[in-house]
Formats: structure tokens, sequence, C-alpha cells
């Protein structure tokens, strides 16, 4: 059975090819999810195992009260409460202090790094999902 993978970018370029990649990695990806609406439904939704890849910033549509880049805060907090391991991959990522207190188990990539860092990153999170 593929692994599903939750994925919250806004990029639609950085989205497919993520979601492409994953494919071909043997992942199971759902989504994208690039408002910060649609990412809380699906994180809401979300099956069981689930890992999820998150950008931090979902561009200009927080809604109204939300800066920008804080709902990719709220979103790291309700996927540490519903225990959904995740990946970081973010432009934000030199925030890591905060991230590691919203959520201990998080990694973080920056996206100047290789897809292929997500995919190894997504993998070892896979094998902690599956020693539960």
């Amino acid at each position: 059975m593929k692994q599903a993978v939750i994925v919250i970018e806004d990029n639609a370029f950085l989205a497919y090819e993520l979601t492409e990649k994953m494919t071909e990695s043997g992942f199971d990806p759902i989504g994208p999810f690039c408002t910060y609406e649609d990412a809380l439904g699906a994180v809401a939704d979300a099956p069981p195992s689930v890992l999820c890849v998150l950008d931090l910033d979902l561009g200009k549509e927080a809604p109204f009260g939300i800066a920008r880049g804080d709902e990719g805060r709220r979103l790291l907090t309700l996927l540490e409460s519903r225990h959904i391991p995740t990946v970081v991959y973010s432009a934000f990522s030199g925030q890591q202090p905060w991230l590691r207190e919203l959520n201990g188990g998080v990694l973080v990539l920056d996206k100047l790094e290789p897809m292929q860092r997500v995919l190894d990153a997504l993998r070892s999170l896979k094998g902690d999902v599956s020693a539960d």
C-alpha cells in the first residue's frame, strides 16, 4: 500500500513537481492544497497514518486577520495535534526555533535544497509511522 502524503503548497509549479516526484517514488500524494482553508479541510479529513509536506507561507490566501506566514504556524500546530508527521519545505525555514516549539518532530528543509531531500525525509517519516 502506498504511503499517503498531504501536499500543502501554493506554488503551482512546485506543487506539480512535488506530486509527480512523490508518485514516481511510490507515495500517494493528496492534493496539492494551495489555500489555508483548503489545507485545513485536508488535515481535518486526513486518513490515518498520513504524512504531510507543508509550505509555511501560502502567499496572499490567508484569511482576514491572519498575518502572512502565520497560516503555516497554525497548520503546523493542527498537524501536531492530529499526530501527522510533517516535512516543512519552505523559504521560511530559517525560523526553525519556533518550528520546533510547535512541533518537535518536524523535519525542516529549505526550498533551495533539492527535492530529493524531501523524498528522503518522507521515507524517514514513513519508517517512523510504520514502527508505531
